[in-house]
């Protein structure tokens, strides 16, 4: 398997209001992109706090999670979430909010959370599940990328360096007005050149 993830705070802060996440147990992998609200120091404790509860909590599925999450954030500025959970051959997904879950595979299938804000009471919360196949590309973002980021062309199945990617996707679809974060993951290794 491969990962990589970056953040990056908006220019002139110090804090990073967006996390990309990995977490392994004995029969799961499961990754995370959070985005506090705004940016500063409040986005970056809203994320934080996100972050030590799903760490708690990666044995109950995605779903459930963000229901958690959204109790416990309720003292925050609250938060943009998506938890993709890696178990079996299966992909379970779950996200509040303007993250964003791509999967790449010969073709890009672009994958959106529900409406809300974790922390603010979010009414419904979807768990989507999907077969994975060996070679499938897990590309999650924030809204700090723009969402007509295009993998597709350069994916060809082939092992090869993920930060290569991660960078090139930063650069290129990276907005100026806001924190970004992104992670990627493949089970065996990257299909980019």
């Amino acid at each position: 398997m491969s990962f990589a993830s970056k953040i990056n705070p908006l220019k002139g802060e110090s804090y990073c209001g967006d996390k990309a996440l990995y977490f392994q147990n004995d029969t799961a992998t499961v990754l995370v992109i959070i985005d506090g609200l705004g940016h500063g120091r409040y986005a970056e404790e809203a994320a934080s706090l996100g972050e030590e509860i799903i760490g708690e909590n990666i044995d109950k599925m995605p779903d459930e999670i963000l229901r958690i999450c959204d109790r416990e954030l309720i003292n925050t500025r609250g938060a943009a979430i998506g938890i993709s959970k890696i178990e079996n051959g299966l992909l379970y997904y779950s996200g509040v909010g303007n993250t964003r879950m791509m999967i790449v595979d010969e073709k890009q299938n672009l994958l959106y959370g529900d409406y809300g804000v974790v922390g603010k009471g979010v009414q419904k919360i979807n768990l989507l599940t999907r077969e994975l196949n060996e070679n499938d590309l897990i590309i999650m973002f924030t809204d700090g990328l723009r969402e007509n980021i295009k993998v597709v062309n350069s994916f060809n199945g082939k092992e090869n360096n993920i930060e290569k990617l991660i960078d090139n996707i930063f650069w290129e679809y990276r907005k100026r007005t806001d924190d970004v974060g992104i992670l990627i993951y493949q089970l065996r290794g990257c299909a980019y050149e």
